[in-house]
């Protein structure tokens, strides 16, 4: 070997953080210090608890689309250090934004026009079925806050049995 090859990296196991990507749509929804869950691939059971400490000030496009770069501190537990080693694959969850005790339905049974949302509620017994157009909070991907247009009590069309 010559002067300065390198012969081993150490890695202190201490002190493992989290590096991975977010889109350029959701970059303005983080903020340093928020919270977020890991999950790691070789275990889905596993979940580790981490604070996210640094948003890319420049993001990388790929495919067309901008990612920015995010770092997480990581607290990982006792029983887990002895598995968790560098360069494991993990994903990270960070809640945005919260809610509770809100009426949501499934995206499933949104229609669309232009700009709008409407849901189709059945309208009296003789299955006649009425547009209800609404106005809709956040959402997880699947199930979508509804701030008006129908109730608890309102029966919707299943348009996809039709």
């Amino acid at each position: 070997l010559n002067e300065g090859t390198t012969v081993a990296r150490v890695a202190d196991l201490q002190s493992l953080v989290f590096k991975g990507n977010v889109l350029e749509s959701d970059i303005l929804k983080l903020a340093v210090g928020m919270e977020l869950s890991l999950s790691v691939l070789m275990d889905k059971n596993i979940t580790i608890d981490g604070a996210l400490s640094l948003v890319a000030p420049k993001g990388i496009v790929q495919d067309g689309v901008a990612r920015f770069e995010i770092t997480a501190g990581l607290f990982i537990p006792e029983e887990y250090k002895q598995m968790i080693k560098a360069g494991c694959t993990a994903n990270a969850e960070i809640v945005v934004e919260r809610k509770k005790h809100v009426l949501a339905l499934e995206e499933k049974y949104f229609q669309f026009n232009y700009d709008s949302v409407f849901v189709e509620i059945v309208a009296d017994k003789k299955v006649k079925y009425e547009k209800r157009f609404l106005k809709t909070g956040i959402s997880d991907g699947i199930y979508t806050e509804i701030i008006e247009g129908v109730d608890s009590t309102s029966l919707i069309k299943n348009i996809n049995v039709e």
